[in-house]
């Protein structure tokens, strides 16, 4: 999904930008948009925080007027199908910008002239219907209860059902998805998420302490993993919550994960990751009320404490600015965060997060 951005007001850089996402990043990437593109763009009736056709992106992209950096990047014509189903171009729309294209005499003029051709020969070359990726992935498949011999009470089916994560399919959008990505073992299958569940202790009790928080939950995934490594890697998959992000003030959070890890046999109670849509993960492990372990890094490096290999990369690859200015940024978002991350323990009605002052918003930080 492509979405046109405006960087915030005090930020290094002015105008806009797309956040686009690709099958080989596990993150949004950022496109740099010349500001002429950017009119473009609003000229035919697209604003900030508006979604973009990616085919409209991409092409834009392919012809040098959207780039990421140094370093470029690798897609495929199919995106990261997570979120509401990107929009697409109709016949309309390309009348649109063609309009715009005919009285346009800019820099670029040629450049948008090829961009209506490439469009309008796209548009008729896909006449003929393909598997669209986001549907693969978007549809629910029913879950036969039945598989398994465990007896589910009538609310975990429910939640099960409702929370079922993208990757759970039945066998023919599998076998699509297969042959989409030329890979095979995308996706599992309902009885193969259920068989997981199972493994995890307690998942009922864990089913119903994110049904009662009361922050919205998206989808339910088991993991095999802690998401920070900070806990003594516990013999059983570990499941694990994806909430809405609607409740951060910070714009342009991509994902929240929670693991409640309290009937698990670890010192950790909870775990949480955030990624912002500027690549940043940021992870917080808390224990007994506190802060015991605390991860913040750039998407694709290797978990750390402002990783210096990895800002060195993400300032020459994404960015124009020295390695100073990135390593600012982390800790400014995590400063920022951290208050939202904790308030979640405060929903949660049976747990309490300490505080060195109750009078103030700050926590305490036992590393």
């Amino acid at each position: 999904m492509a979405v046109f951005k405006k960087y915030s007001p005090g930020y290094k850089k002015d105008g806009y930008y797309v956040h686009i996402s690709i099958p080989s990043a596990d993150h949004p990437i950022p496109l740099q948009t010349p500001d002429e593109i950017a009119e473009f763009y609003q000229s035919t009736g697209y604003n900030a925080g508006d979604r973009i056709p990616d085919q409209l992106v991409w092409t834009l992209y392919d012809l040098e007027l959207h780039w990421t950096g140094e370093g470029g990047v690798s897609r495929s014509d199919t995106t990261d199908p997570k979120g509401d189903p990107a929009p697409k171009l109709d016949p309309e729309d390309i009348d649109n910008i063609q309009q715009y294209v005919d009285s346009y005499t800019g820099e670029y003029a040629e450049d948008l002239e090829q961009l209506v051709n490439r469009l309008k020969s796209s548009t008729h070359s896909q006449a003929v219907s393909e598997p669209d990726i986001y549907d693969l992935f978007e549809r629910t498949p029913l879950v036969d209860f039945s598989t398994v011999s465990e007896a589910f009470s009538s609310e975990s089916k429910r939640q099960i059902q409702r929370w079922l994560p993208s990757v759970v399919m039945d066998a023919a959008d599998r076998k699509s998805c297969e042959e989409l990505f030329d890979e095979e073992g995308i996706g599992i299958s309902p009885h193969d998420h259920l068989v997981k569940l199972l493994q995890t202790p307690d998942y009922e009790a864990l089913l119903e302490s994110h049904a009662t928080h009361p922050w919205p939950v998206l989808s339910v995934s088991i993991y095999d993993e802690s998401l920070i490594e900070s806990t003594a890697d516990p013999s059983q998959p570990i499941l694990t919550a994806e909430y809405e992000t609607e409740q951060f003030t910070m714009e342009n959070i991509f994902t929240f994960y929670v693991q409640d890890l309290r009937l698990y046999e670890t010192q950790v109670d909870f775990e949480f990751k955030i990624t912002t849509s500027t690549m940043e993960n940021i992870s917080v492990a808390i224990s007994q009320g506190k802060i015991v372990d605390f991860s913040v890094r750039l998407g694709g490096s290797e978990p750390g404490r402002f990783d210096r290999d990895g800002i060195f990369e993400f300032a020459t690859q994404y960015t124009d600015s020295s390695e100073a200015s990135v390593t600012h940024s982390l800790a400014i978002s995590f400063a920022h965060l951290l208050p939202e991350i904790l308030e979640y323990c405060t929903e949660v009605s049976d747990y309490a997060v300490a505080s060195t002052d109750p009078n103030t918003e700050y926590y305490e930080m036992t590393l």
